[in-house]
């Protein structure tokens, strides 16, 4: 298990000296910029605020309500100014405007950025193209390491997709470090979820999960799973901690893009996966 260690940055603002155009609809306005991190690393416009990473798939916003709702709810719970145009219609048109220039896409991963700096409100809507085989099941479960942390400030943002401090990308440098798909986040003793995903997990046929109580990210697959379940597997929110994780039966993540990961490998702990695999065909099959 590894300790937490501050490393740099990955907000860039200044963008005059990097090297490859991306483009972006800023405020309405079609604009490029430009980058030097790869497709895997994340570059914010904004340095303050809240995004959501959202799945479009043929043209059309998948799970739109949930992630407009997510982005109304961080604004309203921290005070932000939020102005009346900004309505789902809204949403979605600012989506679409961009999305309409990338028509050879049939799957992309869009992150709209929202920002109150300077008492202005302002947006930022970016794309990158996702290849069919990262929403599939996977046939090959991931490996992950824990990290512990207190990095993450529990107050009112704890729930809330924040663009600062944007410690998850740094928790992902170090699961890129040691070769694991991805890290669990740990605090004050219980795994909370990962840098990239909502956590769930499978002991004698039940299913568990984080309470939004525990600091983990109000996912908006999270909450599609909880609510397309209840007929079928209902899901118990519960703390996690590390001996009930390696006593779990099955252990899978879950995120907008992905839809669900299933976890082979805790260091020396071995996961199934037949449970998380009847809710992947049942949701999606």
């Amino acid at each position: 298990m590894l300790q937490w260690q501050n490393s740099p940055s990955f907000l860039i603002k200044d963008f005059s000296s990097l090297q490859h155009v991306s483009v972006i609809n800023l405020n309405g306005k079609i604009q490029t910029v430009s980058t030097t991190l790869g497709k895997d690393n994340v570059l914010f416009v904004f340095s303050v605020g809240f995004f959501e990473t959202i799945l479009v798939f043929k043209g059309e916003v998948q799970m739109p309500q949930y992630h407009y709702e997510r982005m109304i709810h961080s604004l309203n719970q921290t005070h932000m100014f939020l102005p009346s145009w900004f309505t789902q219609s809204f949403f979605l048109s600012a989506i679409k405007k961009i999305i309409q220039l990338y028509p050879k896409f049939p799957l992309a991963r869009v992150r709209f950025e929202v920002s109150t700096e300077n008492d202005d409100f302002s947006y930022a809507v970016s794309v990158a193209e996702v290849l069919p085989e990262e929403l599939d099941w996977s046939k090959n479960g991931w490996s992950v390491g824990i990290l512990s942390t207190t990095n993450k400030k529990f107050d009112k943002w704890k729930n809330t997709k924040r663009i600062t401090p944007n410690f998850y990308s740094q928790a992902k440098a170090v699961a890129s470090q040691h070769n694991w798909q991805d890290v669990l986040i740990e605090n004050g003793g219980n795994i909370i979820e990962s840098s990239l995903a909502n956590i769930f997990w499978v002991k004698n046929g039940s299913v568990f999960t984080p309470p939004l109580a525990s600091g983990c990210v109000a996912g908006t697959m999270r909450r599609y799973i909880l609510e397309s379940t209840k007929n079928f597997l209902p899901i118990v929110e519960k703390d996690l901690s590390k001996k009930i994780l390696f006593e779990a039966d099955e252990v899978f993540l879950t995120n907008a893009i992905r839809r669900i990961r299933w976890v082979r490998r805790i260091e020396n702990h071995i996961y199934l996966h037949q449970i998380s695999k009847e809710i992947y065909n049942y949701i999606w099959g």
